[in-house]
């Protein structure tokens, strides 16, 4: 049985490289051989890892379990890897895409089995979301049905944000976005939707996701008075250059950093363990589904890669590599 697993060797190219495959007897009780059902591909942060972007000063804060090589290159990577033990049990694990993995018991979360597994490959970004409901939940709990929310950005983080609001019945919900495509992909699934040309000054609640200095200002310019502007955009090591002065100060705005690697401090009862359940008992919706792209099978992963990196990824929000 073939156990590949995907490296990125330089920064134009990737493979996929035998590893040596688990044998049954060395699954134990503290170790669990895993069979890989779906691996997330997290674009934004895959494709600065893929092109040897990622500073040494991070290289300790982006690092995961079972990764290999390093940030200079070559590399084995990924993070949010959806797979069943050999009894059949359906996990989710933080691992490089691979095909077969032995990992420790601890490393595992047991799943619901009547979720589809690709979705459930969600469960690590829709953490990242349930921490932006936190940090903003001061809002969205006292003015739900009068607050007026846009969503700067409609990729991964963006899309995944704007179909959790919508489920937790938070109606007043504007897409901001650049891209006709993804303009056309939210309004078919019923959200108003709005280019970015023209700041409008009238949001309370902005979630920024576009990693871009063009678009955190559009965010700044388009904040209501006393609006909060909550940054989900991981820029590694990119400079943003931005305009405090006239609509930041003036209008008295609050600018949120929400990251997924720590729990809120104002959460004092949550943990990451609650946290992963309500993100998977978000993830019962199907309107979830809507987002996926294509499966990128396991075969033609180095090929994704290789149109990733120069910005020839075809029209897509979220893509999954998918195993034999």
């Amino acid at each position: 049985m073939s156990n590949l697993s995907l490296w990125h060797i330089n920064s134009t190219h990737s493979e996929l490289r035998e590893e040596p495959t688990p044998l049954q007897q060395e699954s134990m009780a503290e170790e669990k051989i895993i069979h890989s059902l779906y691996s997330l591909i997290s674009t934004g942060t895959e494709k600065m890892v893929a092109l040897g972007k990622v500073d040494d000063r991070l290289s300790e804060k982006m690092s995961v379990p079972y990764m290999d090589g390093n940030f200079n290159l070559p590399i084995k990577y990924g993070y949010s890897l959806v797979g069943k033990t050999l009894d059949n049990t359906l996990v989710h694990l933080l691992h490089p895409h691979q095909q077969i993995a032995k990992v420790s018991s601890d490393a595992l979360f047991t799943l619901p089995n009547d979720i589809p597994a690709r979705r459930l490959t969600l469960v690590s970004n829709m953490e990242t979301i349930v921490n932006a409901l936190w940090d903003s939940e001061h809002l969205l709990l006292n003015d739900s049905n009068t607050i007026n929310v846009a969503i700067c950005g409609f990729g991964n983080i963006g899309a995944l944000l704007a179909c959790t609001l919508h489920q937790l019945e938070i109606t007043n919900i504007t897409i901001i976005e650049a891209d006709h495509w993804r303009r056309h992909k939210a309004a078919s699934l019923g959200f108003e939707v709005q280019s970015s040309e023209q700041p409008l000054d009238e949001f309370d609640l902005i979630y920024h996701t576009t990693c871009s200095s063009s678009g955190l200002q559009w965010c700044i310019q388009s904040a209501a008075f006393e609006g909060t502007i909550v940054e989900l955009s991981w820029y590694v090591d990119k400079p943003v250059s931005i305009m405090l002065g006239e609509h930041f100060h003036y209008n008295r705005l609050k600018l949120i950093s929400s990251q997924v690697s720590n729990i809120p401090k104002h959460k004092p009862k949550e943990s990451y363990v609650s946290r992963k359940s309500y993100a998977i008992e978000l993830l019962r919706q199907s309107i979830y589904d809507e987002l996926f792209a294509d499966d990128v099978l396991l075969a033609d992963s180095p090929d994704f890669f290789k149109a990733m990196r120069s910005g020839n990824t075809p029209n897509g929000i979220i893509w999954c590599i998918k195993y034999p």
